[in-house]
Formats: structure tokens, C-alpha cells, sequence
């Protein structure tokens, strides 16, 4: 007689609640992550299921939407007609919610061709915080040769294979009469000194910034202040550069040079529209015509500068708003100003100095000096009759004195040099806020080196070489 024993086996540890919720979560995300794949790429969607973008103490979140122009010839040997597609690259670091908030962060990246469906994704995860802001800054510099910590103010546009950063659109900004109200409303504001408002107001006023642009015979209307961007005049300068080295060429110009000369000259007009009774506007074929170009597109990019702190200042202001309406009457700050804030992103102390200041006498002693009488090479400053040239005449209305964050420690070492000189820097009203919050700028790697004296960048560093 045989006797069958059934051997027990042997149970494991009993799974709690909690460890059936966290296997849930992570079984949605990947079925997520799957779904992504098999539809259109969102800007604004974190893909992961119960996540919230982070944010950087500056107030900017970690996502990131990049593109490419890839130029590819048509098939075929008759067809020789270049196709353009844009290629996207989208970074996001996103926090986990539900149990994994504070524990689990997510990087997203996704991938694909503008216009078509079914992007690439992937989600890759951290248990450390910094570890996932590294990974994410690492990306982004690989793909657009941009520092993230930078700032998007500092960020630059490159020649393919790099992707560039394309900015949020600015379809919900105020209207410039709302705008204009809020900067004119500065009753309670902490910033009480009437002169240094009106200097804020010439800096980053829409009106001072749409004057500027009417100065430099942009138009507006094609080209709105709303929809001002970086990207726009960094793009424009690579294609100067482009003109330069056909234009270099010289009598050798071929007749596809002069086309391709034509067709880009067309092109920076298409990104920085200009208004149709400036002469000139859409022929970029000489050398001086080459250099005005440039010198209008740096002047354009520092405007750029004060659109977007304004930009962010908005925002900013917005969220205030937001956070004072959900804690309703327990909050008792005050709505904060937007002169206030205006004046805090300039990271600089700004006071006027009283008439009678001998900082005032100084200046006003080598603004008022004679203009010289000759010379081609500094500039006659006095017409055919030898008066004296009105348009060159300088008077001094008011003297600021200004002292930007960082300042003092920077400068600290050359105090003791005996050979320091003072230096005049002339600027629109409208370049003040990016020199201030910036300080000056070097021209820009991709401008052409025909516009500067002394070149750009990349000449100093390829003649060290």
C-alpha cells in the first residue's frame, strides 16, 4: 500500500497593501509610457501618471522642447528639390506622485518628427535628486551645446545636428493698455523714488520696448513684442554669417552664389520683419549692408532680454496671485507691484545722485568738453561751415548711480591697478536692463566678423590656436 503525502510549500512574505499599490503604479507608468508612443507629442503632458513637473529655484520648470531642421535632397535624379523635416527632442523631470512623491523622480524624454504621430519614449528613474537634475543637464548640453544652469537668456542657437530650444509661446499675455496700468499703479510700491521708476519704466515699459523696435524699422505688426525671442535673432545672425563667406568670395561669386546670397538675404527678413519704407530692407548683398544687419540684430537681441524678464516677471506676479487667492483673507502681504518686481530683476541698486554731487561735476565736465575740430578717424564733429554738428551735442540730465549684484567681488582685484580708465558705453534705454542684469555682451559666436573691428569670439579663439 502505497501513501501519498502532499509536501507543503513553502509561503513567502504576504504582501501588504502598500506593496500592491507601488506594483499598481509602476504597472500604469509602463502601460503609459507604452500608450505615449502610439500618439502626438504634448509639450505640457508629463506622461508619467500623478506627476508634477519640477521646478528650479529661479522659478523655471525642467522641461525642455528642442528642435532640428534636417534638409534631406528628394528621390529620384530629376527631383532635386531639398526637403526640409523638423526633428523634436522633448526633456521633462517630473516627481512621482501618490506613495513614490518625494522618493521617486522621473526623466522623460521623447522623440520623433514634427507633425507625425507615434514619438519615441522613454522614462528612465532616480532615487536621487540631484543624480536626476545631472542626468538632465547633461542631456540637454548634448543635444544643444547650451549650459541649462545658464539661464535661458544666456542660451544660444547652433548649425545642425544641435537641436535648439524653442520658447513658450506668449498667446495669453496681457494686452499693453492692462500692462501700461499695472506699471503706472504704484501706490504702495517699495520702490518710492519717483526718478528711479521713470528709469525702470524707459528700461522695460512696453512702450519704451515698441519704440525701440520702431527705431531699428522692425515691424511690429508682423513681428509683435509678445513674440520676440532669442531664438529668432540668433538664427538670423548664423544666416549674416553665411551671406559673409559667399560675399568674401568677391568678383569669384558664381551665379548660384548671388541666388543662395538672395534667397537667405530673404530669409532673416522672414525672421525679423522690417517695415516696408526702410530702404534696402530685403538685399543683404554688400558688405555695409552686411554690417548694418548685424548691429540691428545685436541691438534686437538685447530688447529680447527685457521681453523675456518681463516675461517672467508676469508669470511670477501670476502665481503670486494665484498662491494669495487659495490662502483668501488668512494672507496679509500685499499684492506685490510690478515695479517692484521689475526693479528686483535687474538684480541692481540704482540712486540718483543729487546735482550738486562731484561724481555729477565730473561727468558733466567731460560730456560738455569741445568736440574736435578734425580728424576721419574720431569723427568731425563740426559741418562744412565749422559750427559745430547740433547731432553731436550731449547734455546730461541725470546721473544714476548703480551697482550691480556681484560687482564689488569682481572688480576687487584690480583695485589696486593704478591704470584704470573711464569708459563710455552708449546703449538705447532699451539695451540698459541686459547690460544691467548681464552685464555687456561679447558679440555673438555665430554673428559675421565683418561687423566688429576686432571680430567675434570664435576668430580670438581659432588665432590663439
Amino acid at each position: 500500500m502505497c501513501i501519498y503525502t502532499q509536501k507543503k510549500r513553502k509561503r513567502g512574505p504576504r504582501r501588504t497593501t502598500q506593496d500592491t499599490e507601488w506594483a499598481q503604479e509602476y504597472r500604469e507608468r509602463f502601460s503609459y509610457v507604452k500608450d505615449a508612443k502610439n500618439r502626438e507629442f504634448s509639450r505640457k503632458d508629463t506622461v508619467v501618471p500623478g506627476s508634477t513637473m519640477l521646478r528650479a529655484s529661479n522659478g523655471l520648470d525642467y522641461n525642455a522642447y528642442l528642435t532640428r531642421d534636417k534638409t534631406s535632397k528628394g528621390q529620384g535624379d530629376e527631383d532635386e528639390e531639398e526637403v526640409v523635416r523638423t526633428e523634436f527632442f522633448g526633456i521633462k523631470l517630473v516627481e512621482a506622485g501618490g506613495l513614490m512623491k518625494g522618493e521617486k523622480w522621473h526623466l522623460v524624454i521623447q522623440q520623433g518628427t514634427v507633425g507625425t504621430s507615434k514619438p519615441n519614449c522613454k522614462v528612465d528613474d532616480f532615487s536621487d535628486l540631484r543624480e536626476a537634475k545631472t542626468e538632465f543637464e547633461r542631456q540637454f548640453y548634448n543635444k544643444t551645446n547650451n549650459s541649462w544652469a545658464a539661464g535661458p537668456d544666456a542660451f544660444r542657437t547652433f548649425p545642425y545636428p544641435a537641436f535648439n530650444l524653442v520658447e513658450d509661446s506668449d498667446e495669453e499675455a496681457e494686452s499693453e493698455s492692462d500692462e501700461e496700468a499695472e506699471l503706472a499703479d504704484t501706490a504702495g510700491a517699495r520702490l518710492w523714488n519717483l526718478e528711479v521708476q521713470g528709469l525702470v519704466k524707459k528700461m522695460m515699459g512696453a512702450q519704451s520696448l515698441k519704440g525701440a523696435l520702431h527705431g531699428m524699422h522692425v515691424d511690429t505688426e508682423k513681428l509683435p513684442l509678445q513674440r520676440l525671442k532669442r531664438r529668432r535673432v540668433h538664427t538670423a545672425l548664423a544666416q549674416l554669417d553665411e551671406i559673409q563667406k559667399l560675399l568674401s568670395k568677391g568678383d569669384r561669386q558664381s551665379g548660384k552664389d548671388i541666388e543662395k546670397v538672395s534667397k537667405m538675404s530673404q530669409s532673416v527678413r522672414r525672421l525679423v520683419p522690417l517695415t516696408d519704407s526702410f530702404e534696402g530692407a530685403w538685399q543683404i548683398d554688400t558688405v555695409p549692408a552686411l554690417q548694418e544687419s548685424t548691429r540691428m540684430l545685436e541691438e534686437l537681441g538685447e530688447v529680447c532680454v527685457a521681453a523675456s524678464m518681463r516675461k517672467r516677471v508676469r508669470t511670477q506676479l501670476q502665481d503670486a496671485k494665484a498662491q494669495q487667492a487659495e490662502e483668501g483673507e488668512s494672507s496679509e502681504a500685499p499684492t506685490p507691484k510690478k515695479i517692484d518686481a521689475l526693479y528686483r530683476s535687474l538684480r541692481s541698486s540704482i540712486e540718483p545722485l543729487a546735482p550738486s554731487h562731484t561724481a555729477v561735476h565730473e561727468i558733466r565736465k567731460l560730456v560738455e568738453l569741445p568736440a574736435p575740430q578734425e580728424g576721419a578717424e574720431t569723427g568731425d564733429a563740426r559741418d562744412e561751415s565749422g559750427r559745430t554738428n547740433p547731432l553731436l551735442q550731449l547734455q546730461v540730465d541725470k546721473v544714476f548711480a548703480i551697482n550691480c549684484a556681484g560687482a564689488e567681488a569682481k572688480y576687487a582685484p584690480f583695485k589696486r591697478l593704478k591704470n584704470r580708465m573711464l569708459l563710455w558705453k552708449g546703449a538705447r534705454e532699451s539695451s540698459m536692463a541686459s547690460i544691467l542684469s548681464q552685464g555687456l555682451h561679447v558679440p555673438a559666436p555665430e554673428a559675421p566678423s565683418a561687423a566688429y573691428p576686432f571680430g567675434t569670439v570664435t576668430d580670438a579663439i581659432s588665432h590663439t590656436h
